[in-house]
C-alpha cells in the first residue's frame, strides 16, 4: 500500500508541466537548489539540464570562497548567497599537497595548483575541483628563479583562458611573477613555458579582447599579444597615466558590460616609521581602502586614452585576491552587496613572517628579514572583507581564524552551474 501510494506520488512530480517547472527554475538562484530539484527524478533532472543549457544559467552563477584548512585535502566552501559553509570539500589528489591555488573565472570549477617540484622549478596542475572524474592537466615544470624558502614569497599567480576539456587546443594558461619582473605563458598541447622579460613589478593579468592584459603598483599596464610571434608587446599606462601613489596592490576586473577595471588596493599600518623600506609590528596589516578606474581605450590603437576614477561601480560587485579578478551582476543573488570589492588575503608572505612593500624593493633588505623572524607575531591569511565604494566602509563577508599559521589563502573560485552538463 505504501509503495503504491509513493510511486504514485513520484508519477505525480515528474507529470508536472514544464512551464510550471520552469517557472520554479527560475526561481532558484543557487547551484545546490538546482542540484536538489535535479535529484527529485529523471524527468526533472533532463528538464533542468536543458534548462540550463537554454538559459546559459551557468554564466548566472557567484564565486564561492574556498577556506582553507588544516586537514590535509580539506576545503571549506562558503555560499555569499547562502551564507552557509560547506564542510570537509575534498579536493582531488593533486591538490593535496599543493601550498599555492589559483581560481579561474574563465573556467568555472578548475584551480591552477601550484607548489615546489624541486630546485628552481614548480609544477602547475590544472584541475576541476566539482568534476573529479576529469583527470588533472598537468604542465610541464615552470622555472622558479629563486631559493626553495622565497616560495610563498614569489610564487606566481596563474589564469587560465578557458575550460581545458572544452577547448583542449585552445587554452592559455599565463603565470604572473610577482615582484621577478617576469611573465610565463602555455597553450594546451605545448611542452615548454615561454618566458617574458618584462621588468615591471605586475600583481596581476587577465585574457581581455584576445590579448593578456597585466598591471602592477604603479599603475603600469601592459597588453602581451600570446597569439603573435614573437610576442607583442605594449606599454599603455606610462608618463602622464602613471599615478603618483603606490598600491599595495593592483587587479584588473571585466564587468559584466565589458569594459575593463583597475583596482587598487591600499593597506594601513600603525604605529610604524615610515622610512623604513618593509614595515612590520605585532599586528596584521589590515586593507584599507580601493580605487576604481575605468580604463578607456582609443579604438584605432587601443592604447589607453585615460584612466578614469569610478565613485560608483552601481549594481556590479568585485571579487579580488589570490584568483582570476571577476565580476558579477549583484542583483542576481539575494546577499551579494551591490557597489563592492569583495576580497581575500593575498599579501606576500615568508614563512609566518608578513611582508608589506612601499614600492622599494632591495634584495638585501628582504633577504634581512630572516634575522627578525623571531621578533614578530605570526599571522595567517586573514585581511578579508567586502569594501563597499559608496561609503568606504568594510564588513566581513567571512572571519578566517587569524591565527591559523601555514595555510594557504582563502581564494574565489567560480563553481560549475549545479554540474548538471
Amino acid at each position: 500500500m505504501a509503495a503504491t501510494f509513493r510511486k504514485q506520488l513520484l508519477a505525480d512530480w515528474s507529470s508536472l508541466p514544464h512551464v510550471i517547472l520552469s517557472n520554479i527554475l527560475d526561481k532558484l538562484l543557487e547551484p545546490t537548489d538546482h542540484v536538489r530539484f535535479a535529484a527529485v527524478c529523471k524527468e526533472w533532472h533532463a528538464l533542468a539540464t536543458d534548462y540550463n543549457h537554454t538559459t546559459q544559467r551557468c554564466f548566472k552563477v557567484h564565486p564561492m570562497l574556498m577556506i582553507p584548512s588544516e586537514s590535509q585535502g580539506k576545503r571549506k566552501l562558503y555560499s555569499i548567497s547562502e551564507q552557509k559553509v560547506y564542510n570537509n570539500f575534498e579536493l582531488p589528489q593533486a591538490c593535496n599537497s599543493t601550498k599555492r591555488c589559483c581560481g579561474s573565472s574563465n573556467a568555472p570549477g578548475w584551480l591552477v595548483a601550484v607548489d615546489l617540484l624541486g630546485e628552481h622549478q614548480l609544477s602547475t596542475t590544472l584541475v576541476n575541483v566539482f568534476k573529479r572524474e576529469v583527470t588533472p592537466i598537468r604542465l610541464p615544470p615552470l622555472y622558479f628563479n629563486a631559493e626553495s624558502h622565497w616560495f610563498m614569497v614569489f610564487s606566481p599567480k596563474v589564469i587560465l583562458s578557458a575550460d581545458p576539456i572544452a577547448n583542449p587546443d585552445n587554452y592559455v594558461v599565463v603565470a604572473v611573477y610577482d615582484r621577478v619582473s617576469r611573465i610565463a605563458f602555455i597553450k594546451g598541447g605545448q611542452t615548454i613555458w615561454t618566458y617574458l622579460e618584462v621588468y615591471s613589478f605586475f600583481t596581476d593579468a587577465i585574457f581581455y579582447k584576445r590579448k593578456v592584459y597585466a598591471v602592477g603598483q604603479w599603475g603600469r599596464i601592459k597588453s602581451f599579444d600570446v597569439n603573435s610571434k614573437p610576442v607583442e608587446e605594449s606599454l599603455l599606462a606610462h608618463g602622464r597615466y602613471r599615478f603618483s601613489c603606490h598600491a599595495h596592490k593592483g587587479y584588473l576586473v571585466e564587468t559584466t558590460k565589458g569594459d575593463l577595471l583597475h583596482v587598487r588596493r591600499f593597506l594601513k599600518q600603525k604605529d610604524v616609521p615610515r622610512h623604513y623600506y618593509f614595515h612590520y609590528e605585532h599586528n596584521e596589516f589590515w586593507t584599507e581602502s580601493f580605487k576604481v578606474y575605468k580604463v578607456v581605450f582609443d579604438e584605432r590603437d587601443e592604447s589607453i586614452v585615460e584612466q578614469v576614477e569610478l565613485k560608483s561601480i552601481g549594481d556590479e560587485a568585485l571579487f579580488v585576491g589570490d584568483n582570476h579578478s571577476m565580476c558579477v551582476l549583484a542583483s542576481n543573488f539575494p546577499g551579494c552587496q551591490p557597489n563592492s570589492i569583495y576580497y581575500t588575503d593575498d599579501l606576500i608572505e615568508l614563512g609566518e613572517v608578513r611582508l608589506v612593500d612601499d614600492g622599494s624593493i632591495n634584495m638585501d633588505d628582504i633577504f634581512s628579514l630572516i634575522k627578525l623572524k623571531d621578533e614578530t607575531i605570526s599571522n595567517g591569511p586573514s585581511d578579508m572583507g567586502i569594501f563597499n565604494l559608496e561609503d568606504g566602509s568594510i564588513t566581513q563577508h567571512y572571519s578566517l581564524n587569524p591565527w591559523h599559521r601555514n595555510i594557504p589563502p582563502a581564494i574565489w573560485i567560480m563553481p560549475l552551474f549545479n554540474g548538471l552538463g
